[in-house]
């Protein structure tokens, strides 16, 4: 007997739809978290640090990572790597971009991996008075493609 768990697309009958027209299936191959870990990374104003985490793997593999860019109004705002470079504000709802507070930090994040390491590189960089060096608090996944 087969079990598992799948959804198929609209329109499709999910007891009887092929794999193609299926949007989820417990038998496909999916990424799975290989290690994941909380670290921090002290920056001095005006610089690039690197934060460097050995993995395991003898492959470059997926990756997330959240880095906490700062704490205003009682809320923590994170933004996760996605493959790029980011730099705040991006989302607001405490109103802190009104009051200056996020266009102060402006920090931008880039992160990628080699067959040997996570790497996580933050430029700190302040239009206020800073607060030298900054401590950023980074969250990270490191996952696995699961072939079984």
């Amino acid at each position: 007997m087969d079990y598992g768990k799948k959804a198929s697309q609209p329109g499709y009958d999910v007891k009887t739809a092929t794999d193609k027209n299926l949007i989820f299936s417990t038998k496909f191959n999916s990424l799975k978290i290989s290690s994941e870990g909380a670290t921090t990374l002290s920056v001095p104003h005006s610089t690039t640090a690197t934060k460097t985490i050995a993995h395991g793997l003898s492959y470059a593999p997926s990756h997330y990572v959240f880095v906490k860019e700062l704490t205003y109004g009682g809320s923590d705002y994170w933004i996760c790597d996605g493959g790029g470079a980011f730099q705040l504000p991006i989302y607001d709802p405490s109103g802190a971009t009104d009051a200056g507070t996020m266009f102060a930090d402006q920090s931008h994040f880039t992160v990628y991996t080699d067959a040997t390491n996570l790497y996580i590189e933050i430029k700190y960089q302040s239009y206020a008075p800073p607060s030298d060096p900054k401590v950023f608090d980074i969250y990270y996944y490191i996952l696995i493609e699961d072939n079984a």
